[in-house]
């Protein structure tokens, strides 16, 4: 079972869409794929349809990381299995300061269903709290969305050190690719992204870049369907996406088809 958590800690990189949309393309191949959000501001969930008003915090991670519980049913979505947030879910965020044994708790609880699914893409929130830090802690590698512009670039640094810092926690933790995202094709942004290459192959693979889509993304969020489940379903964005997933599994070493 591999486990992804996909970080960063700067609002606005599509790292929420990235998770619902690779998440979907990999159902779609076969795999069976567990989407845990664990973002109190809920956007995956809502994305996908179901609504954080009416989620019942028994259904998400928070009984797991106040108590300790086991990870609750997962809802049945766009072929996805999904732990969902709510806003109360930032209660969390004070019961995970008592020492290192708490954060621990989404790791353990997703210990115990290693082998009921091939991947786990957990959204994590944007920050750099301690909710952010169980949920990355559960996972065995990274996905850094980033923003192929000044500020996708200057926040590397930080990303880089909490890597590190986590790394103390789970050793063998690793960055499986860097995705930038919101890409056009101004000079600046070229040249942004040029920089960002040299700069990252050194750490991790850096993938086929998203490019900049608003309609796209605004017709998937407003109908809370992935961009592959659209009808008509856009073909240049979803190739896209199909390029980065390939490149998602290919850094995984994982093939691109059946289940593993």
């Amino acid at each position: 079972m591999k486990r992804i958590a996909f970080f960063q800690y700067a609002g606005g990189s599509s790292k929420t869409s990235t998770v619902r949309d690779v998440g979907y393309l990999l159902a779609r191949r076969g795999r069976r794929v567990l989407l845990v959000d664990a973002d109190p501001q809920a956007s995956l969930t809502s994305w996908l349809g179901v609504d954080r008003y009416e989620v019942e915090e028994g259904r998400t991670l928070l009984p797991v990381a106040v108590g300790g519980a086991s990870l609750p049913e997962p809802l049945r979505v766009h072929g996805l299995d999904l732990i969902p947030s709510t806003v109360a879910f930032a209660a969390a965020e004070r019961h995970l300061l008592g020492g290192i044994g708490p954060v621990y708790r989404i790791r353990e609880a997703l210990n115990a269903v290693d082998g009921r699914y091939d991947f786990v893409l957990i959204d994590t929130p944007p920050s750099l709290g301690q909710i952010t830090t169980a949920a990355v802690i559960a996972a065995d590698s990274l996905v850094v969305p980033m923003l192929a512009h000044p500020k996708g670039a200057d926040g590397l640094p930080t990303v880089l050190d909490m890597v590190s810092d986590w790394r103390r926690a789970v050793p063998n933790l690793s960055i499986a690719m860097f995705i930038p995202t919101q890409v056009d094709d101004t000079k600046v942004q070229k040249r942004y992204l040029d920089a960002i290459r040299e700069q990252l192959t050194r750490v991790a693979p850096v993938s086929t870049p998203v490019r900049y889509r608003p309609a796209v993304h605004r017709t998937a969020t407003d109908v809370k369907a992935p961009i592959p489940a659209l009808s008509p379903a856009p073909k240049d964005a979803v190739a896209e996406l199909e390029v980065v997933t390939d490149e998602l599994l290919t850094a995984l070493e994982v093939s691109g088809g059946g289940q593993d």
